[in-house]
């Protein structure tokens, strides 16, 4: 059975909005401060958690026609936050929240206006 847009559109809601809160959370301070701070780190985390197991339920055909969006970094990310607790990399985290996050959030805005659009995605 073919899944309509609006049957996965929260979950990209979800990835937008818990990407806003990964950015939010690191917004003024420095990763010295970030590394120091448990609580930050781990809002951060379960920030990047959620988005990844958000991805996790797109549809793959709608995942392949967003190819933009770096879905297996997503997925594999999420898999590595949430099994390898004692390998996390605050630096990587950082630098994935501060780098990667806002062109990911602009790639599913996108996604979100063409399905807004009446595009099916």
């Amino acid at each position: 059975m073919k899944r309509t847009p609006k049957e996965f559109s929260g979950y990209l809601t979800d990835m937008i909005d818990y990407a806003d809160k990964a950015s939010n959370f690191l917004h003024g301070i420095s990763l010295k401060s970030f590394k120091a701070n448990e609580e930050k780190a781990l809002a951060v985390i379960r920030s990047l958690e959620v988005i990844g197991e958000a991805a996790r339920k797109i549809p793959k055909p709608v995942r392949d026609k967003y190819p933009q969006v770096p879905w297996a970094e997503i997925t594999g990310m999420r898999d590595k936050l949430i099994h390898d607790y004692f390998g996390v990399s605050l630096d990587v985290v950082w630098l994935t929240v501060k780098n990667d996050l806002p062109e990911m959030t602009k790639a599913l805005r996108i996604m979100m206006a063409d399905m807004t659009a009446g595009s099916n995605p």
